[in-house]
């Protein structure tokens, strides 16, 4: 106390010690678009023993995880703080966890592990995942729903838009008309189909970058159950007794929409006039038409033709005209008396038949006197009437 120089001051620099333990600094647990940067760069901080931060220290980032880049990737030396930093980490394109390493050889806590979550990008595309070409029967509601993906521009899913349905072509409904996509990009409707046969469509519209976009789904709609049949031809036809109609007797087989039926058997069956069909069954075709080849019978008149398969019978008429003119016989006025010079009283009368014993009209007989004398009226020829026969007066 009291002496010049006192107190005297000692000073002394502590140094950092050896590099002993790595641990996370920043930039983890982040979220960005997959495919992007994350906003904070991933860092690590290097400490000695004693926890003082440790400069210098060569410190490797590298993706462990979901693709993607990181930079630079060579070491990068922790500055005065201790801190090694990226200068960018960029996840990969696919939506999901990814991670990123960070090493500095011997340092307890290494590797450092960083998180970061890719979600999806905005919606880029609109396709059809599945239900397309579909088949049901019109009229009904079919089991299979049509679904839509909606993904960005790395195809990774996209949750959240909204896609409107519509029945396009064929007539029927879509339930629901809108629908959001799922956490999986999708989206679905179920189609009730018109009563058309034939193809029908539905669409889905979504808006893809500021664009209305749309896809077209096709279903094959088939008829549903044959519940009726009408003539389709042969109808009405005139022909000579024991020939083939030119034109073959034909249903169509409809189902309730008057829609073509294909596949169902038709039964045909001559009713009356004893003709015959060939074949007997015939199976519709797609165009729901089944067909038999009429022959008539013997007999001249109307003849008639029944099919029977779906809905009430349908029955066919023809008009059968006799054959050619092959055989005359006596029809009345044979063994009669009368006084010598006066007429007998019942008219001498003739039949004309044709092979099967019609009667043939139009045909031309001469009545003349083989014997005895006399006259007949008239001496030109006379032409038998509808019922064949032709008549003359004598005495």
């Amino acid at each position: 106390s009291g002496l010049t120089g006192s107190p005297v001051t000692f000073t002394a620099t502590g140094t950092t010690g050896a590099a002993s333990s790595i641990t996370l600094n920043a930039g983890n647990n982040q979220s960005a678009t997959a495919g992007t940067t994350v906003a904070t760069p991933a860092s690590v901080i290097v400490r000695d023993a004693n926890g003082n931060p440790v400069a210098g220290v060569s410190v490797t980032f590298a993706v462990a995880s979901g693709g993607g880049t990181v930079s630079p990737t060579t070491p990068v030396t922790t500055n005065a703080s201790g801190i090694a930093a990226v200068t960018s980490w960029t996840l990969g394109p696919t939506a999901g966890p990814n991670s990123l390493t960070a090493t500095a050889t011997g340092l307890a806590g290494s590797p450092v592990t960083f998180t970061a979550t890719g979600t999806a990008g905005a919606a880029a595309t609109l396709a059809k995942s599945s239900g397309d070409n579909l088949t049901g029967q019109v009229a009904t509601r079919l089991q299979t729903p049509h679904i839509v993906l909606v993904s960005d521009a790395n195809s990774n899913p996209v949750a959240g838009v909204t896609v409107t349905w519509a029945a396009a072509s064929g007539g029927g409904s879509v339930d629901p008309a809108t629908s959001t996509t799922d956490v999986n990009g999708h989206a679905q409707t179920f189609r009730t189909l018109g009563v058309l046969i034939g193809t029908q469509t539905t669409t889905a519209t979504a808006t893809i970058g500021g664009t209305a976009t749309t896809v077209t789904f096709s279903i094959s709609a088939t008829a549903a159950g044959a519940s009726q049949m009408t003539a389709a031809g042969g109808d009405g036809q005139t022909g000579t007794v024991g020939t083939t109609l030119p034109t073959q007797a034909s249903v169509r087989v409809a189902d309730q929409f008057n829609n073509p039926v294909a596949g169902v058997t038709v039964t045909w069956t001559p009713a009356s006039g004893s003709g015959s069909v060939t074949p007997t069954t015939s199976t519709t075709n797609a165009s729901g038409i089944a067909a038999t080849t009429w022959t008539l019978g013997p007999q001249a008149g109307t003849q008639t033709v029944q099919a029977t398969g779906a809905g009430s019978p349908v029955t066919f008429t023809a008009t059968a005209t006799a054959g050619a003119a092959t055989q005359i016989a006596i029809h009345a006025g044979n063994g009669q008396s009368a006084t010598a010079g006066t007429a007998v009283p019942v008219d001498p009368s003739v039949i004309v038949r044709d092979a099967d014993g019609n009667p043939v009209g139009g045909v031309s007989v001469t009545f003349a006197v083989a014997s005895g004398g006399g006259t007949v009226s008239p001496t030109t020829p006379v032409t038998t009437n509808a019922n064949g026969t032709a008549a003359g007066r004598t005495r």
